[in-house]
């Protein structure tokens, strides 16, 4: 019963180092990268830059106009019928007098 326990620690072990291996080489592998991407300095003299690969993609020159406050827009305002609760006066009658004030 001990062997057995033993064996299975040596494999845990061994599983482990493979993860913390793959673990590791995985991690040294942006500076390849990083070299071939393109510098942005190489972008034309007007400023625009465009990523290569971008296909498709429209780019346009950005102006400042003026944001109104409010909008006017036509509209009909109508309550919820399943949100609406009908009230019943438990008398019936005609108010003649009020002494309420608002």
């Amino acid at each position: 019963m001990a062997l057995k326990g033993f064996v299975e620690m040596k494999r845990s072990k061994k599983f482990c180092t493979v993860l913390l291996g793959l673990a590791f080489a995985g991690c040294g592998g942006s500076s390849t990268q990083q070299a071939s991407t393109p510098a942005p300095s190489s972008a034309p003299e007007n400023g625009e830059y465009v990523a290569p690969g971008a296909a498709g993609i429209q780019t346009t020159v950005v102006r400042p106009t003026q944001i109104p406050d409010t909008l006017d827009l036509p509209a009909h305002i109508e309550a919820d019928p399943t949100r609406v609760v009908h009230v019943f006066p438990p008398a019936g009658g005609r108010i003649v007098e009020m002494k309420v004030r608002p």
